[in-house]
């Protein structure tokens, strides 16, 4: 996942990071949001593991919020005791028919 201010470069033409790092955050929260249902906590009681306020909290959780550090997600995912994984792979090995 990239900083979501970076813009693409010329050679990529229409395809936003920021549209990647939208996709990528909505599966990220998915993923908590399921966490934390599978451990029935509250967002109340999310924020506080995280240490952080529910409002805060409540940005991490908006789809449409795509201003959101790897650390807030980092916090997010140990409070529901998983691990976040960031990795760069070669662009090549990302195109496999795919298209983002």
């Amino acid at each position: 996942m990239v900083q979501p201010h970076f813009k693409p470069s010329h050679r990529h033409g229409p395809r936003p990071l920021v549209q990647t790092w939208n996709a990528n955050k909505q599966l990220l929260v998915r993923q908590i949001v399921q966490a934390m249902k599978a451990q029935k906590l509250s967002k109340t009681e999310m924020a506080r593991r995280m240490r952080t306020s529910r409002t805060q909290l409540e940005r991490l959780l908006d789809p449409d919020n795509d201003r959101v550090l790897l650390k807030t997600v980092q916090r997010a995912a140990l409070a529901v005791g998983k691990q976040l994984n960031v990795a760069l792979v070669d662009e090549s090995q990302n195109r496999g028919g795919r298209h983002e």
